[in-house]
């Protein structure tokens, strides 16, 4: 598993097994190293690092710890996570003054995909199991809800009104 881990001071990603071992650290930067995400094949990591001053999403190849940064607009970029067919991270942005959700390829090229847009600010992305859509938590005033909106960024609509805020879902592999 990968794991968010402060040894030394610094703090940063670590392969670890389920009796708590470290197998590998992963990363060695100064500042954070944090959120990691696996691809769907297991062999990429997909995590936030502000070693570039701010925070960025990053891709490493696990096994040869090459990593390449594949956020470059808005001042900070967090929250990733996989597509469960792998050709797209869903993270979170800060883009002027309000955080939204966009969507770009593993290699980072091409332009990303904004999928919020609105009132109200959007962090946690998580896909659906099918891939076709996303589930985020959008904050207006104190009150946070859970949305469904699809990859494309049409659909946005609230999943259901509970008393409280709601955050950072994270969906089942079963769908009803």
């Amino acid at each position: 598993m990968a794991v968010t881990l402060s040894e030394d001071g610094g703090i940063d990603l670590h392969l670890m097994d389920l009796d708590g071992k470290i197998i590998r650290r992963l990363t060695s930067n100064a500042g954070i190293n944090v959120s990691p995400s696996w691809s769907p094949d297991g062999k990429s990591l997909a995590f936030t690092s502000d070693r570039s001053g701010k925070p960025q999403v990053y891709v490493m190849d696990v096994a040869s710890g090459q990593t390449h940064r594949i956020t470059m607009e808005g001042k900070e970029n967090s929250d990733p996570n996989w597509s469960p067919k792998g050709d797209r991270i869903a993270y979170t942005s800060l883009i002027n003054g309000t955080t939204q959700v966009f969507t770009i390829a593993p290699d980072g090229k091409g332009q990303p995909i904004q999928v919020t847009n609105g009132g109200g600010e959007f962090e946690g992305p998580c896909w659906a199991p099918d891939g076709k859509m996303l589930v985020v938590s959008r904050r207006q005033g104190a009150a946070q809800h859970l949305y469904t909106v699809s990859k494309d960024g049409r659909n946005l609509r609230p999943l259901f009104q509970l008393k409280g805020s709601q955050s950072y879902p994270q969906w089942s592999g079963y769908l009803n």
